[in-house]
């Protein structure tokens, strides 16, 4: 009678084993989860900010006349560009890279 007693409690013991390891595999996936679409969110904000400055800058450097901008500028501005493509920001045309002629003004 007490081996019988034994088993059962030996099973309850094996079930509750199994239980509380599927509970900890399905918290930890649900956190794993969480934690992804979180970080995928922060990701996309941040983008969103970066992307707002890159076009409000790239647009004034557009808008700049050939030739007005000092050749480190036309660096930054071509800087500029690349970076508002590669978020790929919205409304962002094929990058037209500014690049300085060697008598400083810009094409």
């Amino acid at each position: 009678m007490t081996d019988d007693i034994e088993e059962l409690e030996q099973a309850k013991r094996d079930r509750r084993s199994i239980t509380v390891t599927l509970v900890a595999v399905l918290l930890f996936g649900l956190l794993a989860g969480f934690n992804t679409w979180y970080t995928n969110r922060a990701i996309h904000r941040s983008n969103q900010l970066w992307c707002s400055m890159m076009v409000g800058l790239d647009d004034n450097y557009r808008a700049a006349p050939p030739g007005s901008l000092a050749p480190r500028t036309v660096v930054f501005a071509r800087q500029v560009q690349v970076i508002r493509h590669e978020l790929g920001c919205a409304d962002t045309p094929q990058p037209h890279i500014v690049t300085p002629s060697p008598s400083g003004s810009t094409k």
